[in-house]
């Protein structure tokens, strides 16, 4: 069912986009958890975990992004 303009216009004032890559891509990351934004990782954004440590796929940067509390 499509959505009236008043949902739409609520569902567009909540939208934001944080994006960035490499070393600031975790505390934006966090910055976005705080804010309660959606959020999105992959290698593309940086190949390494939080820790530093190198990433060894998309699915521990996911899995680590959800354990910081991303949705």
């Amino acid at each position: 069912m499509p959505l009236t303009a008043a949902e739409l216009a609520a569902d567009a004032a909540r939208c934001a986009a944080l994006g960035v890559a490499g070393p600031a891509t975790w505390p934006v990351l966090a910055e976005a958890v705080r804010r309660g934004l959606d959020a999105r990782i992959g290698l593309e954004d940086t190949l390494h975990l939080s820790d530093g440590s190198p990433a060894a796929d998309n699915a521990a940067l996911v899995a680590a992004a959800v354990a910081a509390g991303a949705s």
